[in-house]
């Protein structure tokens, strides 16, 4: 009998979430050496590149908001992901 949820599944899940997210500092690293120390430029394209990847399940799940969270939901996702991407390029 095969289990539904080996354990081997969140170790996984876990080292992607551990290579995703410190490959994250090297690559503005290197993103702030080939666009010449420009800053703003490396936060905009990371925004950029999230919003193309997260938008698909993004709207998959959009009819489940309701609408009077949304202008809250926009201004959580700008403060504590849009800043954060910007901040960190010039850290």
């Amino acid at each position: 009998m095969i289990a539904k949820n080996p354990l081997y599944i969140p170790w996984f899940i876990l080292l992607g979430l551990v290579l995703t997210w410190g490959s994250s500092f090297i690559l503005i690293k290197y993103g702030l050496e080939s666009f010449g120390g420009d800053s703003s430029i490396v936060g905009a394209l990371r925004i950029v590149i999230t919003f193309i990847v997260l938008i698909p399940p993004a709207l998959m799940r959009l009819r489940r908001v309701k609408r009077k969270h949304w202008i809250i939901l926009a201004i959580v996702g700008v403060i504590s992901n849009g800043a954060p991407a910007i901040l960190y390029a010039y850290a």
